[in-house]
This record gives structure tokens, sequence and C-alpha cells, in this order.
């Protein structure tokens, strides 16, 4: 699917990529200031930690004032020289306090400074734009933000633009998260250039809000698939309850992919995002005589299984052929114990359900089965350990019924299982539960 580049829309003028100039300070209030934001940026790395608050608060009285400087300083990445001392080269952290300390800044003042700095829009000036722009400004700025890194005519991606663009919009995200959701429509307006630093920057964020927006990479061809996927990894660790089903169809076709790295990024997203289906495609490509490819898949078959066979695609084949026959002569009369055959062997079938991981979702539904028709809290806490050993996100709905079950420890252990399967700190109450699941109930 083609998408449009949103073009610079701040005329590029003169020589684009030249030298960033030197911003002289007119008036003595603007001089004064700007001396004052220099000496700072010097001070600031002699100070303790627990000092630099109280730094950032003087070196925000001064900002206003010396915005001229400030955007100099950012631009040229240097800070002035200051009586015999000679200039310095900004740093990191230098550059972190210069920027927080024009938070506070009138959204005019940025308006103009901006103008200012883009009358002649080189390297520099548009860094010192984009950064900025993200310290002071809100999700509604990221379009904007990302046109300042690339415009329509540049061909390729200078580094600097782009470690200011991936810095900025990190901080616009962090700073207003509901903008993730809007992120699937934005992309598809923004430079194409700036995709691998979008999805950098929610993996980096780490909501998984973002899955929607990774989706659509997905769904827009293959070129930034390894990338994408390894994002899906990182972001099903923090929240597997937004993973649709169609994503992990989307991330188990790279297991067939001619790429080595796709394939590694799918087994370990696969893993973590528990999908048991993918297990015997993934035996399919133990001892594919890459080793890199080898150590991954095995690492994401015992990840999936818990089993802890060697690299060799037989034990593993034959561990899944007895599954499989297990899974169709045995389990039906388990399963029909849970429904009929008492509380003693209810108990028996459950332990013996909690066994087998291949099937687990599945499995979970099955051993829910037990509840039905109303059962003893003895049943009931055997029921919340299987589906904890089971480990599966299909149980969550029961698991958060039996939590609002009146006998504690019945609703004790339904709590236990739902942290061990979703990974979440336990929550106060009932309403918390329910509205942190809400994707899947």
């Amino acid at each position: 699917m083609k998408r449009m580049s949103t073009p610079l829309t701040l005329i590029l003028a003169g020589a684009a990529l030249c030298a960033a100039p030197a911003f002289a300070l007119d008036g003595s209030d603007a001089r004064g200031a700007g001396v004052e934001v220099a000496r700072l940026l010097r001070a600031s790395r002699e100070v303790p930690d627990d000092e630099l608050d109280a730094l950032r608060t003087e070196l925000a009285g001064h900002v206003p004032a010396a915005l001229t400087s400030v955007s100099s300083i950012l631009a040229t990445r240097r800070v002035p020289a200051l009586g015999e001392e000679g200039e310095q080269i900004l740093s990191e952290p230098q550059t972190e306090l210069l920027l927080a300390a024009t938070s506070g800044l009138a959204r005019q003042a940025v308006e103009d400074e901006l103008a200012r700095l883009l009358e002649a829009p080189d390297v520099g000036r548009r860094d010192a734009a984009i950064r900025l722009l993200a310290a002071t400004g809100t999700g509604r700025d990221l379009p904007r933000l990302w046109s300042l890194a690339v415009a329509e005519e540049e061909e390729q991606l200078v580094p600097r633009l782009e470690a200011a663009a991936l810095w900025g919009t990190i901080r616009l995200l962090r700073a207003a998260p509901e903008a993730l959701t809007l992120l699937p429509a934005a992309w598809r307006k923004m430079p194409p250039a700036l995709t691998p630093m979008l999805l950098d920057s929610v993996g980096t964020v780490g909501d998984a809000r973002a899955l929607p927006l990774i989706e659509a990479v997905l769904g827009d061809g293959d070129e930034h698939s390894r990338l994408a996927i390894a994002q899906v990894a990182r972001l099903a660790l923090i929240d597997p309850t937004r993973v649709s089903m169609r994503l992990v169809v989307r991330v188990r076709s790279d297991l067939v992919s001619q790429n080595r790295e796709e394939i590694k990024a799918a087994a370990v997203a696969l893993a973590r995002l528990g999908d048991t289906e993918s297990t015997s495609d993934l035996i399919a490509l133990i001892e594919s005589g890459d080793r890199g490819v080898d150590e991954t898949i095995l690492w994401a078959l015992r990840e999936l299984t818990g089993m802890r066979f060697p690299g060799k695609r037989d034990l593993w084949r034959h561990w899944l052929r007895t599954e499989v026959d297990w899974y169709e002569r045995q389990r039906p009369a388990l399963v029909e114990s849970l429904r009929t055959g008492g509380r003693a062997k209810a108990g028996a079938a459950l332990r013996e359900l909690a066994k087998h991981g291949l099937h687990r979702h599945k499995l979970s539904l099955e051993a829910a089965s037990a509840l039905e028709g109303g059962c003893g809290p003895e049943t009931a806490l055997t029921v919340c350990e299987t589906l904890k050993r089971l480990d599966s996100m299909s149980a969550a709905p029961v698991l958060l019924a039996l939590h609002a079950d009146t006998d504690d420890a019945v609703a004790a252990a339904a709590g236990k299982a739902l942290c061990s399967i979703t990974g979440h700190a336990p929550q106060s109450s009932y309403a918390d539960w329910q509205e942190l699941l809400e994707p899947v109930l």
C-alpha cells in the first residue's frame, strides 16, 4: 500500500545543510541571561544529583530571556566560552537539563523561536527545533515534529535528525500516552523513512496501546517485518492481553521467511505470546544448520512447553506425537470426569490436565468446566492451580469470576493465578482486575 509523505511545511532556504551560524546576543537582558545559561550549564557538571532540581529551577528563570542563546547551544552542540574558559561540547545530561528548563515556556515564545530557527533550516537548526518542540509540545505536535526530521525531497534521513526525532517522539508519547491510539492513522501520513524510528520509539515507551500500529506496519508489507515483530515481543511482555489473534497469525508467517533474523524475531515473539499452536512449526526448524537460529528456536520451544529437551528434532517430534496422542485418546475421559466424576475424580483429572501444555488454551477452558453446576472450595482451588500452571490468557474470565468468590481462599488463589498469567501486580479489587482485563473479556 502506497503511503504519502508529509512535506516539510516551512521553506528550506539557501544551502540546507550548511554549518550552523553563531547567534549574537542582542540587548543587555538577553546577553546577561545567555551568560547565566552558559554558567549554569557549566556548573551542572560539578553539581551533585540531589542539587540538580534547584539548578534546573534557576536555569528555567533565565531561559525566556535567553531563548535565542538556548537554541544556539542546541543547534551547535556547544556551550559558549565564558571569560578565559573556552567553549564546551554540550553533553547529553546538559542537553536534558536545558530542555527540561524550557518546559514552562509560553507557547507563543516557542512558536516565534521555531519560526526564527527555520528561516534558514540547516541540520543544526532543525535538530534544535525538534527538541524544543518536543520539550514544550503535546502529542498533537508529533506530525509536525516528523516533518522537521525529513523533508519530502530528501532521499535519505540524516542520522542527527533521526536521533532527534526518536528522542522527541519518545518524550511526547510518554507525556501524552493517549496519542498512541492515533499512531496507525498518523503513520500513514508520515515520511516513510521514519518508520523504523517510530517502531523503535513505541518499543522504548513500552505501552501495549501501540500494538495496532505494529499490526498496521506488518500489514503494509515485509520491509520492516523484523523490527516490527521485535516490538511485538517487547510489548507482549508488558501486556499480552492486547495482542490480537490476527497479529499472532501474522507473526507466525515469518517462521518461513528466508531471512534468518526475521525467523529469530518471530520465534521470540511467539514464545513471549505463549503461542503453543506454533510448536509444530518451530520443531520443524530445529537443526537448521544455522547455530543462531537453532539456539533461538530451542529457547522458544522450551519457553512454550516447559520441556527441556536438547536441540534434537526427533526428540521434540516424539514428544509432540505423544502429546497429540494423549490429547486425542486420554483427554476426553478426563474432561468427562470433570463434569460427572465427583470431587475426587475431578481433582485427579485437573492435576493430570496441568501436566500438558501443548493445547493449554483449550485445556484451560476444559479445566474450567469442573466449575459447572457448582462445586466446593476444594475443587475451585484445584481449578485455580491448574489454570495457573497451564498459563493461558483464555482462563482470565474464569479466574476473574473466581476472584469475586465469597470464599477468601478461592478469591486469593484466583488473584495469584491472574498475576502469574498476566504478569500484572496484584489488584486491590475485582473492579480493578475487570478494567485491566477488559480487552480479553
